[in-house]
């Protein structure tokens, strides 16, 4: 049986702050390519501290396999610069669920939003005292 992933992903990054896109339901796979693409995206950075945004509006979940790989991502986050998590959600509780369920996110500085707007302009400046010296920026998730 061949180890496929599931659900869709895209990692950006723009100044100190990482941009994660979410599409689908995830298995362990995904999420360990999402943790891989995530690590290159901090090292590109050259900073210490740093912010992520995630747009979880089309998320559907994940198993439970890829919950403890999103833990030990968030672990790896934890010990590795990251200072603020914002998160987009729709009305939907799965991915507040899924984030419940990965117990090193306790540790986290997360806010969570329902639209892209709010996420980026209302949390970025708290952030830039923390993050790498950089101008404020907007993000715009397509």
């Amino acid at each position: 049986m061949s180890q496929r992933a599931h659900g869709q992903y895209s990692v950006t990054s723009k100044d100190a702050i990482i941009v994660l896109r979410l599409v689908g339901s995830f298995n362990e796979y995904s999420v360990q390519g999402i943790f891989d693409d995530v690590k290159a995206a901090v090292a590109s950075l050259g900073c210490d501290a740093f912010a992520i945004l995630i747009d979880a509006r089309d998320y559907g979940g994940a198993t439970p396999e890829a919950l403890e790989v999103g833990n030990r991502y968030n672990i790896w986050l934890n010990e590795n610069g990251l200072v603020a998590k914002a998160m987009i959600l729709d009305a939907s509780l799965v991915a507040e669920i899924s984030h419940q369920n990965m117990e090193a996110v306790r540790e986290q500085n997360v806010r969570k939003f329902s639209q892209q707007d709010a996420a980026s302009s209302g949390s970025a400046p708290s952030w830039q005292n923390q993050v790498c010296p950089v101008k404020p920026v907007i993000i715009s998730i397509q």
